[in-house]
């Protein structure tokens, strides 16, 4: 079952949410320090992390799932944001450079299609980034954040996920160490426990992180569009 999209918009507004949200951005440069003039997809709620590289992308856009709902954005430009069947994006064959997978796999019911369309609209060369609720770390274990639903994952169980479906898993990367406690005295410690957990903690983060590589053939049964897919910048709304 998808979380409701007010409810993960509240969380990422909380002092927690705003942290968690830093603490993400960060490892996800870690992993991408650049998307110049590329073309860039985020699955899922993927609109916080995505926005450090509006200015730099060639194309942004946010495909939402109808189970989670959307949300108009920028304020301030061209909406990028459509509501999409996450199992049938609408979007032509090999478009995006990179795409990222966040507050989406968890909750998808058949993750198997999902990810064979990001297959579909992912170019040759691109990267897919999926970002999921570890199994062994607090974070899924707690309801306090949207990260406390759906089905969380281990290394290798994401791992053997992304190679059924045709990907390479190339980097990982763990964030989300200290509990997700919403106290002044918790939120001073966030940074801190970061640190300590990257060099001593190892996987028991509360997020994996993991970039994959677009294997070159093309997985059996994919069907090919059946329709003329809409552009890639959407009219304000």
């Amino acid at each position: 079952m998808w979380a409701d999209i007010q409810d993960v918009m509240e969380f990422y507004r909380s002092p927690l949410g705003k942290m968690t949200r830093r603490t993400l951005r960060s490892s996800i440069r870690a992993l991408w320090p650049s998307a110049a003039n590329e073309n860039l997809l985020g699955i899922g709620y993927a609109l916080p992390f995505v926005r450090p590289y509006r200015q730099e992308v060639e194309h942004l856009c946010l495909a939402m799932p109808k189970a989670l709902g959307a949300t108009t954005w920028p304020l301030d430009g061209a909406n990028v944001v459509t509501l999409a069947d996450e199992e049938n994006l609408p979007f032509p064959d090999r478009i995006f450079d990179k795409i990222i997978l966040i507050h989406a796999v968890e909750f998808s019911d058949h993750l198997d299609v999902m990810l064979k369309e990001c297959w579909r609209v992912l170019a040759q060369g691109g990267r897919l980034l999926t970002c999921v609720p570890n199994r062994r770390g607090m974070w899924s274990r707690m309801d306090k954040t949207p990260f406390g639903y759906g089905q969380p994952y281990s290394h290798r169980q994401l791992s053997n996920v992304l190679v059924k479906n045709h990907f390479t898993p190339l980097q990982t990367r763990h964030a989300l160490y200290l509990p997700p406690v919403n106290t002044r005295a918790g939120l001073k410690m966030f940074q801190t426990m970061e640190n300590f957990g990257r060099r001593w903690l190892g996987n028991m983060a509360g997020v994996i992180m993991v970039e994959s590589g677009k294997q070159l053939f093309r997985p059996v049964g994919l069907q090919e569009p059946v329709s003329v897919r809409p552009p890639l910048i959407f009219a304000p709304a």
